[in-house]
């Protein structure tokens, strides 16, 4: 679950650079929705998160790697750090919403005085 959180906000970020330049509207949209479905991933991760587990991470992946060199890809989150992406979570798609009417800069550098 913690690998599918990483991966939505990055698919989401190749869509929106994927858009042709001057679709704002719909870049806005976009991302929008990538972040509220990653809001709705913490949010499920939130749920499912136990306190008194006896296991010091929770969620845990892991993905051997290079297997020739012994490397492997670990993913686990602890109370603390569930605390943090879920601050983050909830702060961009406000962001987001904060800015909607907000224009480019240099579209206004570049009107006509």
């Amino acid at each position: 679950m913690l690998l599918v959180l990483g991966l939505v906000p990055l698919v989401g970020s190749i869509v929106v650079f994927a858009l042709p330049r001057g679709r704002d509207l719909l870049a806005k949209q976009v991302t929008l929705l990538f972040s509220l479905a990653t809001l709705g991933i913490t949010i499920g991760l939130c749920v499912a998160f136990t306190d008194d587990s006896p296991d010091r991470f929770q969620f845990v992946t892991s993905y051997e790697w290079i297997r020739a060199l012994g490397v492997s890809f670990s993913l686990g989150v602890d109370g603390i750090a569930l605390v943090l992406i879920a601050l983050t979570a909830v702060l961009v798609p406000s962001v987001v919403i904060a800015s909607w009417s907000d224009r480019d800069r240099r579209v206004d550098a570049e009107a006509p005085a």
